[in-house]
């Protein structure tokens, strides 16, 4: 495998888990409220749970699929700014979990799971990111 292959599989890869999990939140908002352990007390809480990690999960990975076949062809442009965007937002992910952690301590396991999760996605969507602009230039 090539290096852009490799780098747009990456992105690829990240694209396709952002669109499951905004899929499942967007399906099954009480699946979700139960894995973030959430408890929603109306239609306004499961509606929340729908529109954040629902909607907004589904927008950012029909956003990285739908850039793939730009970046492979002109990976310093737009699209690339794009990918580039919804990476470093998610980096607002873990720092969110571990200023929680610090503040409230953790019960340790799926916060854990949660923040190493977030942590690989962002790893491989910068990473695949800096392999396609390395291999084009």
């Amino acid at each position: 495998m090539n290096t852009t292959r490799l780098a747009l599989a990456l992105i690829a890869l990240n694209g396709l888990t952002a669109l499951g999990f905004g899929v499942f939140g967007l399906a099954d908002p009480q699946g979700i409220a139960d894995a973030v352990s959430l408890e929603p007390q109306n239609a306004f809480g499961f509606s929340e749970i729908r529109a954040l990690y629902g909607g907004m999960w589904t927008a950012m990975g029909l956003l990285l699929l739908g850039s793939l076949r730009s970046l492979a062809s002109a990976p310093q442009g737009a699209h690339a700014e794009r990918v580039r965007t919804i990476g470093l937002c998610w980096v607002g992910l873990p720092l969110g979990r571990g200023l929680g952690a610090v503040l409230q301590g953790t019960d340790g396991g799926p916060a854990m799971g949660y923040l190493l999760a977030e942590v690989a996605m962002i790893a491989t969507l910068l990473g695949g990111l800096t392999l396609l602009r390395r291999a084009r230039s």
